[in-house]
């Protein structure tokens, strides 16, 4: 089997292109044929698979920053809301040629696009005789409900994939209603998570405090403010507890919460 890879952002650098990064690893234990399309800049340079189709951005494709899924990204973006026509012209341009070729010289027989948004539009656009599953996020609903007129405009699609992939049982209903999908296609496979990172409560070592991490955006499309908040109420109970913090600090949420 042949399975092609398709995401608009940066491997490796979100939650959904960790995803992305993941599901390709975990997949390379099969006997499986793997190529990918995604985004990068001249700065990063991805060793994911052998056969890769980039799009690159700032640099010989594309000459603005990446667009991305969610408003706040942990790199340099541009909002798809901020997009002039030109711009959106050239970024379809360039990802569906990425498209055209991998179909042409790698011949898929399936193929996985994550994001129920505008690239995903292209890929069951550009490939009719392939199987196509599409991976919802999240950020996507987000998307179509804060911009109905670029998903009025340019995701046209959808009805064509085979199967939409969930990562909680919450968005079915959504995205049934936002993209009139049929359910009965959905499918809930659950987050998942690195085995290679996280491992069994009896495998860690027992310590005095209960540690609690929390590594990502501090957005508040993160539920990061609930957290905090609601870490400030258990300080008051207990003192045994920690709370680690990983991610880019802006300066009126350190104002606000981490002083």
């Amino acid at each position: 089997m042949r399975v092609l890879h398709v995401l608009a952002q940066l491997p490796t650098k979100t939650g959904s292109g960790v995803y992305f990064t993941n599901v390709i690893d975990g997949l390379k234990n099969f006997n499986i044929t793997q190529a990918a399309i995604y985004a990068t800049t001249p700065e990063y340079n991805f060793s994911i698979l052998d056969t890769v189709y980039e799009v690159e951005f700032e640099g010989s494709n594309l000459d603005f920053p990446i667009v991305g899924m969610s408003d706040i990204m942990p790199y340099n973006n541009t909002l798809y809301k901020n997009m002039t026509d030109k711009m959106m012209k050239s970024w379809q341009t360039e990802f569906r040629k990425k498209l055209v070729e991998a179909k042409k010289e790698f011949c898929p027989d399936v193929i996985i696009t994550h994001h129920l948004w505008i690239l995903s539009s292209i890929v069951c656009e550009v490939f009719t005789d392939s199987k196509i599953i599409g991976v919802c996020h999240n950020t996507d609903i987000r998307q179509a409900k804060k911009n109905p007129s670029l998903k009025e405009k340019y995701v046209l699609n959808l009805s064509k994939l085979d199967k939409v992939l969930v990562l909680s049982n919450g968005v079915i209903a959504e995205i049934s209603k936002v993209y009139s999908y049929p359910k009965e296609n959905i499918i809930n496979i659950g987050a998942g998570y690195n085995e290679k990172i996280f491992y069994p409560l009896e495998n860690y070592t027992q310590k005095d405090k209960i540690e609690i991490l929390y590594a990502g955006k501090f957005d508040e499309s993160k539920g990061f403010f609930e957290l905090i908040k609601a870490f400030r109420k258990l300080e008051l109970l207990r003192n045994d507890v920690t709370l680690e913090l990983i991610g880019n600090v802006k300066k009126k949420i350190k104002q606000k919460f981490l002083v």
